[in-house]
């Protein structure tokens, strides 16, 4: 085990080398803090950083297998994540853009047609092609 002092400390760590991760790591660095950026994907060719926009991410809270199997015809664009402990806020799902943006949230179970109505809007229909 390497000791606190003998082991480098960076101001800054951020968890991602993708688009937005990367940006900030540029800015962070500019304000001339030490910057680490982690990245678990061995290729910049990885999905989740595809061009034009990379994936979004569902973050479901709650869990739930009808959540999961509504987003499966948006598979290529959106990444699900499940848990099933209920986000601090009180959020039951979120969905979040390549950019980091917060697309559609979800106190409660959602409507059926919401989350699909959103994947829509923001990732295109299910099967077309990406632009």
């Amino acid at each position: 085990m390497t000791s606190l002092s003998a082991s480098r400390l960076h101001d800054i760590v951020i968890a991602g080398a993708g688009p937005v991760g990367l940006f900030l790591a540029c800015e962070l660095a500019l304000a001339k803090l030490d910057v680490l950026v982690l990245e678990r994907d061995d290729s910049p060719e990885a999905p989740l950083k595809a061009p034009p926009l990379g994936t979004g991410v569902l973050v479901d809270f709650d869990g739930s297998e009808a959540l999961r199997q509504a987003m499966a015809p948006w598979s290529d664009r959106i990444r699900c994540v499940a848990s099933r402990a209920r986000d601090a806020s009180g959020l039951a799902a979120l969905m979040v853009r390549p950019d980091g943006f917060v697309a559609w949230a979800s106190d409660t179970a959602p409507a059926a047609g919401d989350v699909e109505a959103a994947a829509t809007r923001w990732f295109g229909a299910p099967g077309s092609v990406a632009r």
